[in-house]
Order: structure tokens, then C-alpha cells, then sequence
């Protein structure tokens, strides 16, 4: 869905590591199993997570009592290479949007992000109401 995604580094038993981006929401994916459809930008949320993360080295700030459960998936905030934060850079082109449902560390900042990227009319912003 753009929001999550495994990194090549093993909790517990697994062989990889899910890691899903707090204080952002992005477009559910769907279910082909059951005849979901994407939802909109979802594809382009997730090229963006690749076309950035991808094959590199990121930093984790884990959330470690996100109130969303755990189910073996980290919390965090995703810090690239160049010191971007990727939650941010999905608000930034309208492909996620701020999580307000629980208050976090950058809720601020993310608000503000969401409201330049709805001014703009980017990514999911731009469709129609």
C-alpha cells in the first residue's frame, strides 16, 4: 500500500522485517483474492517508497507503542540516506495522508505537509470530492 514494506533485516524468526510508516495513512491496496481493486495512487505511493528506499540503507526512529497493534510489524519513522524523512516525502507529493487519529512526535509538521500537497491539488487531493 505505499506504507509498508520488509527490510533485509530479521525480528525473531522471519527473514525479513515489516516496517509500516507511522503518522501517515496511504490508500489501501486491495485484496485481488477478493476482487478489491487498488485504491487510487496506491501504485504510485509504493514506486515512490521503491524509486527511494529501495536496495539502501535507511534509519528506523521506531514507535514502539503505536496504538495500531504490533502483529510483528515495526513502527517508525523512515530516515533516507540523504536525511529526507519518507513519510514525509509521500505527504509532500499527495500520495499518503497525516494520521491524525493518534497524536505523534511530527503531527505538526505532517499536517502542514498535507495542507501544502490539498493546495496544490497533488496526488489524491486532486480528485474530485
Amino acid at each position: 500500500d505505499g506504507q509498508t514494506f520488509e527490510i533485509d533485516s530479521p525480528v525473531g524468526g522471519s527473514a525479513v522485517t515489516r516496517v509500516t510508516m507511522c503518522g501517515i495513512e496511504t490508500r489501501y491496496r486491495g485484496h485481488r483474492d477478493a476482487g478489491d481493486p487498488a485504491g487510487p495512487f496506491t501504485q504510485m505511493a509504493t514506486a515512490l517508497v521503491r524509486r527511494f528506499a529501495e536496495g539502501k540503507a535507511v534509519r528506523l526512529e521506531l514507535v514502539p507503542r503505536y496504538p495500531d497493534g504490533d502483529f510483528g510489524v515495526l513502527r517508525a519513522y523512515v530516515e533516507l540516506p540523504d536525511g529526507t524523512m519518507l513519510n514525509e516525502q509521500l505527504l509532500v507529493e499527495g500520495l499518503a495522508r497525516a494520521d491524525d487519529r493518534w497524536v505523534h512526535l511530527h503531527q505538526e509538521r505532517f499536517d502542514l505537509l498535507q495542507k501544502q500537497a490539498a493546495m496544490d491539488k497533488l496526488g489524491v487531493w486532486s480528485l474530485r470530492p
